[in-house]
């Protein structure tokens, strides 16, 4: 089974600055694809109280991340394989 992620708990301190910063800030890449006031809303929300509203962050952090690991190449360099001789 495994555990459960707490989200709700990594949300509360830093990592909500830290998903806003990546979400809404000059280097987000999703923010192109999204709609940005709906993204701030639900950081809004999620400040004010609404917990439920983590699953969507996290979702939308890994998107982003996502977005940028195939915008800078990282995801389609083949990958090398050394032969032994």
């Amino acid at each position: 089974m495994g555990f459960a992620v707490p989200l709700v708990h990594w949300f509360r301190g830093p990592q909500c600055q830290f998903a806003q910063t990546h979400l809404l800030g000059p280097d987000s890449i999703s923010r192109e694809m999204l709609d940005a006031d709906m993204i701030a809303a639900y950081l809004k929300e999620y400040k004010a109280g609404n917990t439920a509203l983590s699953g969507r962050i996290w979702l939308l952090l890994m998107f982003e991340f996502w977005c940028r690991a195939w915008s800078n190449g990282a995801a389609r360099r083949p990958r090398t394989t050394e032969k032994s001789a």
